[in-house]
């Protein structure tokens, strides 16, 4: 009957279906979610479906939500941003690296990061890379560097770890490496001598290419 309701002509009454259908977590609402995700009326809160289809964790929605990310409400599509990474479906990496240029204060870039580092694609590596380039701080750096991470340990860690000593030795990326520098306390004292801390000192171009010499010649 609740499924029902999602066609009632009231809108209100609409809206009040797909909070309570997204709260018994039912997968039989999953289609009737994905038609809600058009529906255009102000009372409708399309976040709230975008909310319950992330909830209920069926890879049915995923197209549809990433045809949601091109949404006119940058609510809506804040709100699918976090889906995607709920659902952890690989076709969502592309459109969200396409995120990360969305310049709307309401679509939270840290957000679209996190996704990408829930789904663990290697293919988000470098997009995140030139994103750190482009708006390099700490907060950003923190960010990337946990989706960086998640993204080794759903692969291989020294994947991640090359990506980073390239980063360190390309020339176009100065940014990077001179954030690195000048942060290396902090760097190390957020990531300690692990996978990246020692890194924090390698801003020689010489130092970097050896130790991918010697990390490759240790994988043989």
């Amino acid at each position: 009957p609740l499924i029902l309701a999602l066609s009632d002509q009231n809108s209100s009454v609409r809206r009040a279906v797909i909070q309570a259908l997204g709260r018994l977590g039912d997968n039989r609402a999953v289609e009737p979610f994905i038609l809600a995700l058009s529906d255009q009326d102000s009372n409708v809160r399309r976040e709230d479906v975008v909310e319950a289809l992330g909830r209920l964790s069926d890879n049915r929605a995923v197209e549809p939500l990433i045809l949601a990310l091109s949404d006119q409400d940058s609510s809506v599509r804040w709100a699918v941003i976090q889906a995607l990474g709920r659902l952890g479906d690989n076709r969502a990496v592309e459109p969200l690296i396409l995120a990360l240029s969305d310049q709307d204060s309401n679509v939270r870039r840290e957000d679209v990061i996190e996704a990408l580092g829930k789904i663990g694609d290697v293919r988000a590596m470098e997009p995140l890379f030139n994103f750190l380039e482009e708006n390099m701080d700490l907060q950003n750096f923190d960010n990337v560097a946990q989706a960086l991470k998640k993204i080794g340990e759903k692969n291989n860690e020294q994947i991640v770890l090359y990506a980073f000593l390239r980063m360190l030795n390309d020339d176009n990326k100065k940014n990077f490496r001179h954030f690195i520098y000048y942060k290396s306390s902090s760097f190390k004292s957020s990531y300690g001598y692990g996978k990246f801390g020692p890194l924090g000192e390698l801003v020689n171009s010489g130092e970097v290419i050896l130790l991918i010499e010697l990390l490759e010649q240790k994988n043989k």
